[in-house]
């Protein structure tokens, strides 16, 4: 028998009675936003045809040519990323069709330009961005440019760090896992499967480095008769979504113990679900009032800058609380908030787990669609996301002991077992070297647990003091248990 979806006349009429004035003023506002990014979108278009303008200008003051050339788009536009600057240009030239060693028509660089900074999916624009490191057909990419781009967007990641420019020693070592696991042994694969495996494994990837160019092509133009500068440059509400590690000052100084590694943070921040970044708001870009008043370099910061940088807080580390399930517990437990746990074994192996609820014993699988399980080392993919992927029970008798990951229960795809020696991934043993953990929420989600703990502690001390009378020891079990061991006689004063 068909289904039939019937409609109540009188229940849309009077919907429609009751909707109506608030439709109306929400059609009203409506028109006006969309009225505010009209105006807006011209006043950006219309800057960056004068910046366009600009650049020719200097190219046939400087160069004596017509067009607009790669030395002055380099130095007046990215001067502290030479190589960015000449992926972009190239790219620009390939797509208008230019040809030849000389400068770019600005109407034909205007035009892919403004192509260039319209909103696209996240997996076109991923395509695009490894257009720049492609081959000449443009089809296919090798592994080494693969890894140039993603250094360079790191690169430009940690320049912009929240408490100012940063380098780490481990770049290559962590980008060449992403490369490895992209790869798979090849040297070149295509660059539609590329794009499709990266928004898959690692989906923010080129999305700071899209931030960045985007904000230079539109602001550019307000800087362009400035002296030249070859440094990094100070750019306010440039996060480009680096989380800042927070430090605990007890842990001793020893090489095991020494937090994560930047370039190993940032590759996380651009790969996990965005529960784990927790950007705090500090403005609304779509928010009407005020953006009247602002000018496209303005807007573009604004909208560029929404949010800060969120803090990662250490909860474990068995390098210094001591690897086992009882320290892992005291240190997890009542957090509340997302976390991430960083399992580590024999051979240089290294996964990751994200939890998106707190820690709690059970013998049941928790969790939400954002739980997932990666693989950091040797080679760095997602392994499996979904809801109800978290399993702990230490104590339960009669269930599974130990932490497990997965969405299959019946065989786990990632689990430590009870005594926490070995970690087993895919019926794959490894001995446990370390395990540590860092939470994900907000400052609030660490106090809490803190306030927790002390509440636990005064608990613990209330019940080491407790005051017998003589009257409360004549029935008490202890008496009972002493008599069995042999004392009859005690000290009624003393008790």
């Amino acid at each position: 028998m068909p289904f039939k979806l019937k409609f109540s006349n009188f229940s849309i009429g009077a919907l429609n009675r009751q909707n109506s004035a608030p439709a109306k003023l929400n059609s009203e506002k409506i028109i006006r936003i969309n009225h505010n990014n009209n105006n807006i979108n011209n006043s950006i278009v219309l800057d960056f045809k004068k910046f366009c303008k600009k650049l020719e200008e200097i190219t046939n003051k400087e160069e004596s040519l017509k067009g607009i050339s790669l030395n002055v788009f380099h130095t007046r536009v990215f001067p502290v990323y030479p190589e960015l600057a000449s992926r972009i240009y190239a790219l620009f030239c390939r797509v208008s069709g230019h040809k030849g060693n000389g400068p770019i028509a600005a109407s034909s660089f205007l035009q892919v330009a403004e192509k260039f900074m319209n909103i696209m999916s996240d997996e076109k624009q991923t395509e695009l961005y490894l257009k720049m490191y492609a081959e000449e057909n443009l089809s296919e990419i090798k592994k080494d440019n693969f890894q140039k781009l993603a250094i360079l967007s790191h690169t430009v990641a940690l320049d912009h760090y929240p408490e100012g420019p940063r380098c780490c020693a481990k770049t290559r070592e962590t980008l060449a896992t992403l490369a490895n696991a992209a790869f798979h042994g090849k040297e070149v694969l295509s660059l539609s499967y590329l794009a499709h495996w990266v928004t898959e494994n690692s989906p923010r990837l080129l999305l700071g480095l899209h931030r960045y160019v985007v904000h230079h092509l539109n602001t550019s133009y307000r800087t362009i008769d400035q002296p030249l500068s070859s440094g990094p440059q100070n750019e306010e509400n440039m996060d480009l979504g680096t989380p800042v590690l927070e430090s605990e000052p007890h842990f001793p100084d020893n090489e095991e113990a020494k937090p994560l590694p930047l370039s190993e943070v940032w590759l996380l921040a651009v790969s996990l679900p965005k529960l784990y970044i927790q950007p705090s708001v500090i403005h609304s870009p779509s928010s009407s009032s005020g953006l009247a008043s602002l000018d496209s370099q303005g807007i573009i910061a604004r909208f560029l800058g929404t949010i800060c940088p969120s803090h990662w807080t250490p909860l474990y580390n068995s390098n210094n609380h001591g690897l086992g399930a009882n320290r892992f517990l005291t240190h997890v437990l009542n957090y509340r908030g997302p976390t991430l746990t960083f399992i580590r074994g024999e051979g240089d192996v290294e996964f990751c787990i994200g939890s998106t609820d707190e820690w709690k014993e059970t013998h049941m699988y928790w969790g939400k669609e954002d739980c997932i399980v990666l693989q950091t080392k040797p080679l760095f993919h997602i392994i499996e996301r979904g809801p109800k992927l978290m399993y702990l029970n230490t104590g339960i008798r009669g269930y599974p002991l130990g932490l497990r990951a997965g969405l299959d229960p019946r065989k786990p795809t990632l689990s430590i077992n009870s005594g926490f020696t070995q970690v087993e991934f895919k019926a794959i043993p490894y001995p446990l070297f370390s395990v540590e953990v860092w939470g994900c929420g907000t400052s609030q989600s660490r106090e809490a647990q803190l306030d927790i703990k002390k509440w636990q502690v005064k608990q613990a001390e209330r019940q080491r003091q407790v005051k017998l009378s003589a009257a409360d020891w004549v029935d008490h079990p202890d008496r009972y248990l002493l008599e069995l061991g042999g004392r009859t006689t005690y000290n009624e004063q003393g008790t």
